[in-house]
């Protein structure tokens, strides 16, 4: 190469931009049974790749294919479990009567995405129709067969043996003059697969989905993630239950994690859904609106805040949409209460609208065992943690090769002391001010400045920050006294 030797001598060094670095994309990790070996990491698993990596009927392809509908574009990485064990699940369908018209039913298995139709003929039996159900197509995620000694009774167990199916519904729309058909509902008993493998997970996942008999492998992950050293990978585990109101009450109400939200769908108002499901998309709307630059005007109500990103970690979780109609029931405001004390979220339908009600995780007590609120909110969770996301990778691109000094720093050499550190600890906590994360105000920033702390071990060059951050929260109630005059 020629070198340029021309006077005088020009050279401009492209250096590293200055400034403050955003956070990690989202990303999800999806738990559950699936064809193959066991403990596999799929990475960002594709939907023409599912059958093949992961069998078309498994629990995680079906929570996949549920998440895609809502989220086209957050990456989906896939930790692979054995099948569970035991008898299995099962319901069924009981006919009587002869047809006296012909008519179709509309069949739903265990969620309302789950439907399939009947075709009746006049003059069909009882036992024909159970035949007819026999030879239903349900692309394959369920068995049917006529019982073996009641031929006008048909058995309909799915293929996965996953415990999110157990006390599903099964719901039956029409009316045929002669004919009557008895839904029998999803039960059984199934033993859990053994717990997933995490040895190999290495990403930061904002987002993971699995079933409801792993919660406690699962939250232990999550758990151990939400303060790791040296690594801000914390992110908050999504599932869903079942059953009686006090099944599911017994069930979470000694739950304790900051880092789990638990969707019920009580028998007292129960939607033809698989609690899974509610779960899987709400978490989807979630990452698509914790995605910087996302279309959201379709899950928000304010205009305002129709592109996703870091701010939203803030704007309240109720009234995001879900896709489910049909349901059976309404809460008491004594049984909705009890939900929440549990720790557990639900849906409501009013309106004709089906949206969520405050989300909340399993979170009640802090360690002494006193009652505590500081986690109780899924908004509470996601602000904290985009904060320390946020804190954490600032710190580290800045400060990545630096000297520490408890006396002043030298022009021109990278050095940093207690002073500094506080100012760039503050600065960028006020950074999220714009974004509704943190209050504003002068009272709020002086309280925030005053109640920051830096001290220097030079020994072994550690700084030890102690710092308060006065989060933004949630509009959840209003309570006003309204005065009745008769005259000024």
């Amino acid at each position: 190469m020629t070198a340029k030797l021309q006077q005088p001598v020009i050279t401009y060094n492209i250096a590293k931009a200055t400034g403050t670095v955003g956070l990690n994309g989202q990303r999800v990790l999806v738990i559950g049974e699936a064809a193959g070996d066991v403990g596999r990491v799929v990475k960002n698993i594709q939907l023409n790749e599912i059958v093949a990596k992961l069998g078309s009927t498994s629990e995680s392809a079906l929570i996949v294919n549920r998440f895609r509908q809502y989220n086209t574009s957050t990456p989906i990485d896939v930790l692979t479990l054995g099948a569970n064990t035991g008898p299995g699940i099962e319901g069924g369908i009981a006919a009587a009567g002869t047809a006296t018209e012909a008519g179709v039913y509309d069949i739903y298995l265990a969620d309302e995405k789950l439907k399939v139709s009947l075709e009746v003929d006049t003059g069909d039996t009882a036992e024909m129709l159970a035949t007819k159900i026999a030879g239903i197509n349900t692309g394959g995620l369920f068995t049917i067969a006529v019982d073996a000694t009641d031929t006008t009774l048909t058995k309909i167990a799915p293929v996965s043996k996953s415990d999110s199916f157990n006390n599903c519904k099964i719901l039956i729309v029409g009316e045929i003059a002669g004919v009557t058909l008895t839904a029998i509902d999803f039960t059984g008993t199934t033993i859990a697969a053994d717990a997933p493998d995490f040895t190999n997970i290495d990403e930061k996942y904002q987002t993971i989905i699995g079933p409801q008999d792993q919660y406690d492998a699962i939250t232990k992950f999550t758990e151990s993630r939400f303060n790791e050293r040296n690594a801000a990978r914390g992110g908050v585990f999504f599932t869903g239950t079942n059953g009686t109101l006090a099944d599911i009450v017994a069930k979470y109400e000694q739950k304790n994690e900051r880092t789990a939200t638990v969707f019920a769908n009580p028998d007292e108002c129960v939607f033809i859904a698989m609690p899974i499901f509610i779960a899987t998309e709400f978490a989807a709307k979630r990452a698509r609106r914790l995605t910087d630059g996302e279309g959201i005007a379709d899950i928000v109500l304010d205009a305002v805040e129709a592109t996703g990103g870091r701010q939203t970690a803030s704007l309240p979780y109720h009234n995001t949409p879900i896709d489910y109609t049909l349901k059976s029931g309404v809460l008491t405001q004594t049984q909705a209460q009890s939900l929440t004390d549990a720790g557990v979220s639900y849906i409501i339908r009013e309106s004709n609208q089906t949206v969520t009600t405050q989300l909340i995780t399993t979170y009640k007590k802090d360690l002494s065992g006193i009652e505590d609120l500081t986690f109780k909110f899924l908004n509470y969770v996601d602000t904290a943690l985009t904060i320390q996301e946020y804190l954490e990778n600032n710190s580290k691109s800045r400060y990545g090769q630096t000297r520490a000094t408890a006396g002043d720093v030298v022009s021109g050499r990278s050095m940093v002391n207690p002073p500094i550190l506080k100012a760039f600890v503050v600065a960028r906590m006020f950074d999220l001010i714009g974004d509704a994360l943190v209050q504003d105000g002068t009272e709020q920033k002086k309280y925030m400045t005053d109640n920051t702390s830096i001290t220097l071990e030079p020994a072994t060059g550690k700084f030890k920050v102690n710092t308060v951050a006065l989060i933004v929260t949630q509009l959840r109630e209003i309570e006003g006294v309204l005065a009745i005059a008769f005259e000024i």
